[in-house]
């Protein structure tokens, strides 16, 4: 792999040739001074390979005006993406031992923004003008810049919920950026709670609630007390999901049936989600199926019927004939539409308001069938998805305050800042 330097060329050659023999490099980039009143700092350059034996080495020079901070960096911003696409910025040195204030102070600011690797060479002074004898080239650690950066850059993801992006952006600064031990760990809990986070947005929700566990007392309030609540209901719903639950052997008891409805709560905030992201059809898939898993709830809470496997002795006589009917490869198994037309006969009120609703929630359903995520291909708008919300969360909503009453309770979305995470964690 390539090393490249860059250095800026002043009056003494001494500590430029000490960088060069320090850091090695395949390739150089000296910054020089262009002629002004006097001849510019380019004609050392020579001077510089030859007394350091690098007379073959390959290098290019960047001409700038040394006292004019604008030209400057109008000069090396562009170096320095160029650099950066071809060489990698981990295999950038860059020294800003020479050259004019401008000159260093220009290069030591693309450094910083491109996350060069920053050296200085120095030695002992006997007054503040100039380095009077041994001379060393030394690394300069610059972490606080990088991590503020990489910490603003977080920020901007989780405010949209990216959640995978986060994870790449904090395993690639560990790897490629010397921290300090403190920033690490912080750094590495941080990636510990996101991905908790990407895991339950993904519904890999015991997962989630695992990696969350040394974290659980931070925020079992805000989020991990609902997220026992969905888990039970899904363990209700999916004899798989169950048999996974018992196998990992977590402390969450399936003894507490939840009726908190709490699988359709979190749908609910899962297409909230997909929404900020700007995944529209998605967004209304997951209402889809938020209204779908409520009639699920409904009928398995109140009546003890599964809609995947409708027992036929739990449904009244007069209408048992009906369902019968429906029967394929020895299973009853419901639809959406079924599902809340099975509630209305039980003379269920979700079922008898949903039945009061029926050609308008009909309408926003029909949005989701036409969708490239059903039946159709037709993509979903934002203006679209809000109808679809506004009708379909306001039916489940009105219900789920109805039918618990105060026992209702509105869940937390998931954070969009690190300062709401930090401020879990005590530290805000």
């Amino acid at each position: 792999m390539s090393k490249v330097l860059l250095i800026t060329v002043g009056g003494s050659v001494e500590p430029l040739k000490t960088s060069i023999r320090t850091n090695q490099p395949d390739y150089i980039v000296f910054i020089c001074s262009q002629d002004t009143a006097t001849k510019g700092s380019y004609e050392m350059v020579p001077i510089l390979l030859k007394e350091t034996d690098n007379a073959n080495l390959p290098y290019e020079i960047l001409l700038v005006n040394p006292d004019d901070p604008e030209d400057c960096l109008r000069k090396l911003i562009p170096k320095g993406e160029e650099l950066s696409s071809k060489f990698g910025f981990e295999n950038i040195y860059a020294d800003y031992t020479g050259g004019t204030k401008t000159m260093s102070t220009s290069l030591f600011w693309t450094a910083v923004r491109f996350r060069f690797n920053l050296s200085l060479t120095t030695g002992i002074r006997r007054d503040l003008v100039i380095v009077k004898e041994g001379e060393t080239t030394r690394r300069v650690p610059l972490s606080y810049p990088y991590y503020e950066e990489l910490l603003s850059s977080l920020n901007s993801l989780l405010n949209k919920f990216h959640y995978i992006s986060a994870e790449e952006s904090i395993r690639s600064a560990l790897a490629n950026f010397p921290f300090p031990s403190q920033m690490q760990e912080e750094l590495q809990r941080m990636l510990d709670i996101i991905s908790s986070f990407r895991l339950w947005d993904a519904y890999d929700s015991l997962s989630a609630y695992e990696k969350m566990k040394d974290y659980k007392k931070f925020f079992w309030e805000k989020y991990l007390s609902f997220w026992e609540k969905v888990i039970v209901n899904r363990a209700l719903m999916e004899d798989d999901f169950k048999e996974e639950l018992e196998k990992r052997k977590l402390s969450i008891s399936l003894n507490k049936k939840s009726e908190q409805y709490a699988v359709v709560q979190d749908m609910i905030l899962n297409a909230e989600r997909s929404a900020v992201r700007g995944r529209f059809d998605d967004a209304v898939a997951r209402l889809y199926r938020a209204l779908e898993a409520f009639a699920q709830l409904r009928l398995l809470l109140k009546y003890g019927i599964k809609t995947s496997d409708v027992d036929i002795g739990l449904v009244p006589m007069d209408l048992r004939e009906k369902y019968e009917r429906k029967r394929r490869d020895g299973k009853i198994r419901l639809g959406l539409m079924e599902d809340y037309e099975l509630l209305s006969e039980l003379g269920d009120e979700v079922g008898r308001d949903f039945e009061g609703r029926r050609d308008e929630l009909k309408r926003e359903i029909e949005k989701r069938n036409q969708s490239i995520l059903a039946h159709g291909f037709k993509s979903i708008s934002e203006g679209e998805y809000r109808e679809v919300e506004g009708k379909i969360v306001g039916f489940m909503k009105g219900n789920l305050r109805r039918i618990l009453g105060d026992r209702y309770e509105e869940p937390s979305q998931l954070p969009r800042s690190l300062e709401e995470i930090e401020g879990l964690l005590g530290k805000a």
